[in-house]
């Protein structure tokens, strides 16, 4: 409010007040909505992106066993199919590498499991690798990540579709061919690999074998954040190693979860039983929900993944957690997923 006085030509005056009523718009609050997914064991299918190394030193023998570093691979592998279809459906994809590659493309799991029982790699260093005893058309003396990820990037999921794809990048070396490429998460190679698996791969599982096997490459070749190289010394743990890989993943988005507001809405937190994480002490491994399966979260896009075992259950449950979102004038609003 303020007055006005005004005068006439003989000095007459009159005052008036002036008001300006000024109205906020009001305060809008975030909007928000619960999410729900569905995972069913037992009725999920698999594509599975199998990725191995066949050179000459994985025809090494492995002491204590009348079985070459091949043989156990190739058993343990076996092992992993099986159980995947223990999940539900299973397709599999193969990539055989050394010197160089090949792509043997897509199979039904039981073909899978004969194609890689019918593998036999002789010779050595030297030697060459048969299925059936038809040579298969790889130069196993040497060993080549570069070629290895070029030969599984080609691969077409068209018609192929499944509730979750799962990779696996099994080597026992170091390679001795094309290193530079595959030596700097700043190469091509691995830049163009990264988003391969982004794009096609929920999961992957770079797995180095042997007492004697370096991480220097291959922490490159797994390229999902926050994950390392597992690292099997020994041998004989390797079908344990990689069966406690199989589980079930769900993933979800709850961006669309949330709207309105006064300005940008970002996530501050989730709740996991009891448990408040945010961006900055969110464990780079995930949580797990109540011992059974591991939550991932990602609180800049809310992308999210959950993933567990069958043997993890005895009964049928209910895993939840909570997020918490805020607008740009802070008021809050919550939602269970």
């Amino acid at each position: 409010v303020f007055s006005v006085t005004v005068s006439d030509a003989d000095g007459d005056e009159a005052s008036f007040d002036v008001s300006i009523d000024v109205t906020l718009p009001p305060d809008l609050q975030p909007e928000v909505e619960n999410e729900s997914q569905e995972m069913t064991l037992g009725n999920v299918s698999t594509n599975l992106v199998l990725t191995l190394d066949v050179s000459g030193s994985m025809d090494s023998d492995v002491n204590g066993t009348s079985q070459t570093r091949f043989e156990i691979a190739k058993a343990s592998l076996v092992d992993v199919i099986e159980s995947y279809q223990s999940l539900g459906e299973t397709e599999v994809n193969l990539t055989l590498f050394g010197e160089d590659a090949i792509n043997i493309g897509w199979m039904s799991a039981s073909n899978a499991i004969n194609y890689l029982n019918s593998l036999t790699l002789d010779g050595g260093w030297y030697g060459g690798l048969y299925s059936n005893e038809t040579e298969v058309s790889v130069d196993i003396g040497g060993t080549d990540y570069k070629d290895a990820i070029d030969a599984t990037e080609v691969i077409s999921f068209s018609g192929h579709d499944a509730d979750q794809t799962i990779g696996y990048f099994l080597s026992d070396g170091e390679p001795n061919q094309n290193e530079s490429k595959v030596n700097s998460d700043n190469d091509q190679t691995i830049k163009d690999w990264k988003s391969f698996i982004e794009a096609n791969v929920d999961e992957l599982h770079v797995v180095g074998i042997g007492n004697n096997v370096s991480d220097e490459y291959l922490e490159h070749v797994q390229v999902e954040d926050g994950k390392d190289p597992i690292m099997v010394t020994d041998e004989n743990q390797l079908a344990s190693t990689l069966n406690d890989t199989v589980q079930a993943v769900v993933t979800g988005d709850v961006s669309d979860n949330y709207s309105g507001g006064d300005g940008e809405i970002t996530i501050d937190s989730i709740e996991v039983y009891g448990t408040t994480y945010t961006a900055s002490n969110f464990p780079s491994e995930g949580v797990d929900l109540d011992g059974q399966g591991t939550l991932q979260f990602n609180f800049t896009t809310g992308e999210y993944s959950y993933s567990a075992a069958s043997n993890e259950f005895t009964s049928d449950v209910l895993k939840v957690f909570s997020v918490t979102v805020s607008d740009a004038d802070g008021d809050e609003a919550s939602f269970d997923v």
